[in-house]
């Protein structure tokens, strides 16, 4: 009868611990910019990188960080696109990438 103690109490401490890695891996979409890029031929968009950096103190911060980078990385894509004449056209969203 000890050992099913035993076990019922390890079972509710995994659950737990999954329970809490599980609420950590769910970050919140603010502050996060997605990168994409769609051609004329393409019918989807493809996921090229997410900017979900947590740099400065404030989620506010993060994001303005985020989204500079996001567009630095897109308009060099974007002018090399043109430069060699392609139909690659890249974008930034807010948000994690969504298939």
């Amino acid at each position: 009868m000890k050992s099913g103690w035993i076990v019922a109490v390890l079972l509710l401490a995994v659950l737990v611990v999954l329970g809490v890695l599980w609420l950590r891996s769910d970050k919140s979409d603010e502050g996060t910019f997605t990168l994409y890029d769609g051609s004329a031929t393409a019918m989807e968009r493809v996921h090229i990188a997410t900017f979900d950096s947590a740099e400065g103190p404030s989620i506010a911060e993060g994001a303005a960080f985020n989204k500079v980078m996001c567009e630095a990385v897109r308009e060099a894509l974007q002018e090399q696109a043109t430069a060699r004449q392609g139909t690659d056209h890249y974008w930034c969203d807010k948000g994690r990438f969504r298939p």
